[in-house]
C-alpha cells in the first residue's frame, strides 16, 4: 500500500457516506485497500447499502484486538465554505466531512495494520453502518465477534477523542410525552382541557425531579433535556394533544429500568391530579463502564510510552462500545485521532499529526495485544 495515513484519509473523505447514499461504497473502498494485505475479509451486507466490513489475520482464533469504527457521516450542511468531499489540506489539517468523525481514525487503523503485518502480527479490523442514526450496524456486527473472534480480549473504537483514552461514556435514553386534552374554541376554554397548558405543568415536574442525584467521577451528572415539542392545530383551538421528545443520558450503574421509574413516578403524581400522560421508549442504550482488565490497563500503559496522556477520561456521548461490551462482551476503550468539538460541523478537520500518532498508537496496542503471549499471525 503506497499510501501514507494522510492519503488514506483523504480517499475515505472523497468516497460520500452519508445516511442517504448509505456505506456500500465506502466498504467496498476500504476494502479494495485492504485486499493489497494478506488478510481475511468479509462483507456483511445486512440490507439495502447497508454494509458492514470485517478483516482479520488467520486464524482468526488467534486475535485478541480488533480495531474499530464507523463508515457513515452526518449528512454535509450547506454552510461549508468548501466542498465536504473534496478533501483540502491546509496547515496540518485536512478538512472535510468525516475527517474528525471518523474517517480520520479508519485511516490510522488501515495504516496500523499494514504496518503491524509486517511484523507478522495477530489483528482484526471492524467497520460498521449506520452509527450515526440507529447503531444496526454494531448490533449486527457484535453478533459475529462472538462467532468469528472468539478470543477478542479488547477493542478500540476511534470516535473523536483528542487521542485521550476514554474508558466510560454515557448512555442514552429517549422518550416520548403524549399529554391528552379535550379540544373546543379557544373563545371558552373552560369547555375543553388544554393539553399544552397540562403537558407545560408535566415537562416543568420532570425537568426539576426527572433525574437521579447522582455524580461518575469521569462522566459527572446524568442529564434531562426536552429536545422537541409540537402540539396544536390552530390559533384559535384549544389543544388536545402535545407530545414532547426528552433525550436523558444516563452514567453507571443506571439502566433503562431505574430511570424509567423516576419518570413513571413523576407522571403518577400527575395522573393522581386528572391530567391524562402517557411515556413512550423511543431509543435506549446503557452506559459504558471498562472492566478493570490487564487489556485495559495496557492500553493506558502503550498512551504512555509514546508520550500521549495515560490518565482515563470518559465522554458525554454516545459510542458503540456500549454494544461491544453488552451485546459481544469485548472490553473496550475509545480512542481517535480527532477531536469532538469538531464532528458534525461545518469545515471538519483533524490534525495530521494527531493522524500519525493515532496510527503508531494502535500498532503499539497490536504489538503488546500480541506479544502478551506471543501470539503470531499466519500470515506473516
Amino acid at each position: 500500500m503506497r499510501m501514507d495515513v494522510a492519503e488514506i484519509a483523504c480517499r475515505l473523505i472523497e468516497t460520500e457516506s452519508t445516511p442517504s447514499k448509505g456505506e456500500k461504497k465506502i466498504a467496498y473502498t476500504i476494502k479494495e485497500l485492504l485486499n493489497e494485505l494478506p488478510l481475511e475479509i468479509e462483507v456483511q451486507e445486512y440490507s439495502e447499502n447497508r454494509v458492514n466490513l470485517l478483516a482479520y489475520t488467520k486464524p482468526a482464533e488467534k486475535a485478541r484486538i480488533i480495531l474499530m469504527g464507523h463508515m457513515d457521516t452526518v449528512p454535509a450542511f450547506r454552510s461549508w465554505t468548501t466542498d465536504p468531499f473534496k478533501p483540502v489540506v491546509r496547515k496540518g489539517f485536512i478538512y472535510g466531512l468525516g475527517s474528525a468523525d471518523m474517517k480520520g481514525a479508519l485511516a490510522c487503523m488501515i495504516k496500523a495494520a499494514e504496518n503491524s503485518l509486517k511484523k507478522g502480527f495477530s489483528f482484526a479490523l471492524g467497520f460498521t453502518a449506520e452509527e450515526e442514526t440507529t447503531m444496526t450496524g454494531a448490533e449486527t456486527l457484535a453478533q459475529t465477534l462472538k462467532r468469528k473472534l472468539p478470543s477478542l480480549k479488547i477493542a478500540v473504537v476511534g470516535e473523536p477523542t483528542n487521542m485521550r483514552i476514554a474508558t466510560c461514556h454515557k448512555g442514552v435514553l429517549r422518550v416520548k410525552i403524549k399529554v391528552k386534552g379535550v379540544r373546543s374554541h379557544s373563545s371558552i376554554p373552560k369547555k375543553g382541557e388544554n393539553a399544552i397548558h397540562n403537558g407545560v405543568r408535566v415537562l416543568w415536574n420532570l425537568i426539576n425531579n426527572g433525574k437521579p442525584e447522582i455524580k461518575h467521577d469521569l462522566l459527572g451528572e446524568p442529564t434531562f433535556s426536552v429536545t422537541m415539542i409540537r402540539g396544536g392545530l390552530s390559533q384559535n383551538i384549544i389543544p388536545d394533544l402535545m407530545e414532547a421528545t426528552i433525550d436523558m443520558r444516563l452514567i453507571p450503574p443506571e439502566t433503562m429500568n431505574s430511570r424509567v421509574k423516576i419518570i413513571e413516578d413523576v407522571l403518577d403524581r400527575l395522573r393522581r391530579d386528572g391530567i391524562n400522560v402517557h411515556m413512550e421508549v423511543l431509543q435506549y442504550q446503557p452506559p459504558y463502564q471498562a472492566p478493570d482488565t490487564r487489556e485495559i490497563e495496557l492500553a493506558l500503559e502503550a498512551a504512555r510510552e509514546l508520550g500521549l496522556n495515560p490518565e482515563p477520561v470518559g465522554e458525554p456521548y454516545l459510542t458503540e462500545a456500549t454494544i461491544y461490551w453488552h451485546k459481544a462482551g469485548v472490553p473496550t476503550i475509545i480512542m481517535g485521532p480527532g477531536r469532538i468539538e469538531e464532528a458534525h460541523r461545518p469545515d471538519e478537520k483533524v490534525s495530521i499529526e494527531n493522524l500519525r500518532k493515532t496510527t503508531a498508537y494502535y500498532e503499539t496496542l497490536i504489538e503488546k495485544s500480541c506479544l502478551r503471549l506471543n501470539i503470531r499471525s499466519s500470515t506473516a
